[in-house]
């Protein structure tokens, strides 16, 4: 079983369509198959020579990511976790990103998928969990932000399970 939330979505549809052997199914937590806002990747080159960039994508993305759903104690980690990543690291994720296309390996894909759709995502729009959720054989829209796993971790377990049982 793979859980893959956000970009490890894209990453799980590659290795669930090479079929490997012991995979019995896929769940997609707010995510998509291509890229959910074309950025050119030239503008997130020219924002890595801002040198406050870190922290100010902490800041504007925290309520992107959580919204009124996180902890001020998940906020600060999630802050403190941005500062520690490479700037280069971060600029070279949200640019692959924007070219980032995977539909084509979703109809490769054997076993079932499931997909955990976050109502109030405001990173993944509706069409682009529609392309991934028309692959899926379920399909569990749960209201919360984009870090669906973080900020809704009981109600987003109880899907899965599910899932996971109806699997036999």
């Amino acid at each position: 079983m793979i859980v893959a939330e956000s970009f490890s979505g894209p990453l799980a549809i590659g290795i669930a369509a090479g079929k490997p052997p012991a995979l019995r199914g896929v769940v997609l937590v707010a995510s998509f198959a291509r890229a959910p806002r074309k950025l050119p990747c030239g503008l997130w080159r020219a924002l890595g020579w801002l040198s406050v960039w870190p922290a100010l994508m902490a800041r504007l993305s925290t309520p992107l990511v959580v919204g009124r759903y996180g902890s001020e104690a998940f906020q600060d980690i999630y802050r403190s976790v941005l500062r520690e990543v490479p700037l280069r690291t971060l600029l070279a994720r949200l640019c692959a990103v924007s070219r980032l296309d995977r539909r084509d390996r979703l109809r490769e894909i054997a076993v079932p998928l499931a997909c955990l759709r976050a109502t109030r995502d405001r990173l993944v729009p509706a069409r682009a969990s529609a392309e991934v959720e028309a692959w899926c054989a379920e399909v569990h829209p749960l209201d919360g932000p984009h870090f669906l796993l973080q900020a809704r971790p009981e109600e987003a377990a109880t899907a899965v399970s599910g899932f996971i049982a109806r699997l036999g």
